[in-house]
């Protein structure tokens, strides 16, 4: 089912909820949601948003669905550790540096597998290096402290101090783009739109050619693997998303998209979304350069942008 994020919603939560589901539709087809409930004295839609990782149960209410789960002794130890770890939730993704919509696709990228990023218009967050990231919330009106109030003016308080807030948003903007660089870092590919690099967001030409020359570096890293989708290739990138793949030792793999568009943040782990966003990555793939040829492009995007300072 396609779902609007939460702000409880973490990966580890989204992991212990499928990991639940597929003990109860793979391992025990005859066992419903409200069968799950009915042991611990909850309503079936309470069992429905926990298995989509929207909701939590106490530990002794998981305990008390063991028994007709049937986990093995070593997937029994894995859903009481994913429990403990969906209830203390990371510091980096409770910092308000990030919009509450966009929390759970951060804890997705610092537990993901693989990252495959379907980027158009603006350089991806985890390709940002930390000049562009000050120049963008410098010089762009929609970054600026008072613009901050207006767009998140809920919940007001007479304390709320906006000049820190955008310094926290900076921040976590930072930790964030070290990402990829990471002992542990997913693998990560990325088809960007030759619009990434030409979208400037009021960043002057110095600063633009930093930037580039930033992502070329992630892209020599083993685990990095960037395309360019020209403006004259005979395709039309319609909108930006990102497919994540996160480890599960129980459910397995697990999929999940994101998409974001005017503030408002989507994730889908529905089958019939997922194949879809597969087919239209395969199609941009295809249609844009080869690594060492869109490395070429990104060079010559760069000398651009040093000429004209």
């Amino acid at each position: 089912m396609a779902t609007t994020a939460r702000a409880i919603k973490t990966a580890r939560r989204f992991e212990l909820g499928c990991s639940v589901r597929h003990l109860r539709t793979r391992q025990i087809p005859e066992l419903t949601q409200a069968d799950l409930a009915r042991l611990i004295g909850k309503p079936s839609s309470k069992i429905a948003a926990f298995e989509r990782g929207e909701a939590t149960i106490k530990r002794d209410e998981l305990q008390a669905l063991l028994p007709a789960l049937k986990p093995t002794s070593e997937q029994e130890v894995d859903l009481l550790w994913l429990h403990s770890e969906a209830d203390r939730r990371s510091e980096w993704v409770r910092k308000a540096g990030f919009a509450p919509g966009f929390r759970f696709m951060a804890d997705i990228e610092r537990n993901a597998g693989v990252l495959r990023d379907a980027a158009l218009n603006v350089i991806p967050g985890v390709l940002e290096s930390d000049t562009h990231i000050e120049s963008m919330f410098a010089s762009s009106a929609a970054y600026n402290a008072s613009a901050l109030l207006a767009q998140n003016p809920e919940p007001y308080r007479r304390d709320r101090n906006p000049e820190k807030e955008l310094a926290q948003k900076i921040s976590a903007r930072k930790e964030r783009a070290k990402l990829l660089l990471a002992p542990d870092a997913p693998e990560y590919r990325a088809v960007l739109h030759e619009s990434c690099f030409h979208n400037t967001l009021g960043c002057p030409p110095e600063v633009m050619a930093e930037a580039i020359t930033h992502v070329i570096d992630l892209s020599r890293l083993p685990r990095v693997t960037i395309q360019v989708l020209p403006f004259t290739a005979p395709v039309f990138m319609q909108s930006a998303f990102v497919l994540a793949r996160l480890p599960s030792r129980i459910a397995g793999p697990l999929e999940i998209a994101y998409t974001e568009q005017y503030n408002r943040y989507h994730y889908s782990d529905d089958p019939e979304d997922l194949e879809n966003y597969d087919s239209t990555w395969a199609y941009l793939t295809t249609a844009a350069a080869d690594p060492d040829r869109s490395r070429d492009m990104m060079v010559k995007l760069r000398d651009g942008y040093r000429q004209a300072k």
